[in-house]
């Protein structure tokens, strides 16, 4: 199994190299030790550092960075992608008890050893990949068991960069939800018929915008670029003729509103809907995708996507 080297969020992360990652894995390389091999330092990289061994979801400036509702998840993740310009960002995090249907309960302690080692982080390529802690994520204390817990932290970003691509997003959260719902599933529909069919080129244009975005925010030459976009090929080939099903689906609203995605509610609760199945047994392809609707054309278009291969 390839190592996840930064989780697709085309915003892909994909790896900047080819990320792949499994819901099961180990933990990564340090964070340092992975962008010295992936990036060109032309300002700091801000990174999330974390191992969560219960279903939880994370979010910077709310969109999803990571999201596991079977298991948990494990960084350390690049989210200059996330942060639009420099000031005040912010971020989520919500853990939900493995047993909570069978009344499992988290108390005080628990909680805390959850984000154990969870830091927003600073990596300075033109200084020899020295990391810095930014914000240590702990919990705040609780009085009564809970079966889940969502809490908010802020930090500041200094980035010389501003990704402009979000003026063009409309505020989809004055939309009729029903027939907001009904567009946003017609041009998921369009992305799943050019991955089931194979037709890449078409869908890397499709993911063309985002990738722009990646490129910016983290600094790539050209050469990176050009390593990225072939390694985003080669895993979107493994989609033709797999795709699962878009069965039931629930709409998300992120971007504060800018944004939405489609997400899964059966067996793969909270996964993006773009799912291909893995040659290995019970493996997938998947793929988180957020939209927004442009000012300019009146249409949808991808914003982020977040791609990996899990085990499950």
């Amino acid at each position: 199994m390839l190592e996840k080297l930064n989780k697709i969020i085309i915003f892909i992360l994909i790896t900047q190299n080819i990320f792949i990652g499994c819901h099961n894995k180990e933990k990564t390389n340090t964070m340092s030790n992975k962008n010295e091999m992936t990036t060109q330092g032309q300002g700091e990289l801000y990174g999330l550092e974390f191992n969560i061994k219960v279903p939880c979801e994370i979010r910077i400036n709310d969109l999803v960075v990571s999201k596991n509702l079977l298991s948990g998840v494990t960084g350390p993740e690049i989210i200059n992608q996330y942060i639009k310009n420099s000031g005040e960002q912010n971020v989520s995090l919500e853990v939900i008890h493995p047993y909570w249907a069978k009344g499992g309960l988290f108390d005080d302690s628990a909680l805390k050893s959850i984000l154990n080692g969870t830091f927003i982080q600073t990596i300075e390529p033109q200084n020899d990949y020295q990391v810095k802690t930014v914000k240590s994520l702990i919990f705040p204390s609780i009085n009564e068991k809970v079966p889940k817990f969502e809490y908010k932290w802020t930090f500041n970003a200094n980035v010389p960069y501003t990704l402009k691509s979000w003026d063009d997003a409309q505020d989809l959260s004055k939309f009729d939800k029903k027939e907001l719902k009904i567009q946003v599933i017609e041009k998921y529909k369009q992305l799943w018929n050019l991955l089931q069919s194979g037709n890449v080129e078409e869908f890397m244009k499709e993911i063309d915008s985002s990738n722009n975005d990646l490129f910016l925010s983290n600094y790539y030459d050209k050469n990176k670029q050009s390593e990225y976009t072939q390694n985003l090929r080669n895993f979107y080939t493994h989609h033709k003729g797999v795709m699962q099903p878009m069965d039931d689906t629930e709409l998300v609203f992120l971007a504060n509103g800018k944004g939405v995605a489609l997400e899964q509610t059966g067996q793969f609760k909270g996964f993006g809907v773009l799912m291909a199945k893995g040659t290995v047994q019970n493996s997938l392809f998947t793929n988180y995708i957020t939209l927004i609707k442009s000012k300019k054309t009146d249409t949808f278009k991808i914003q982020l996507i977040n791609s990996e291969y899990i085990k499950y």
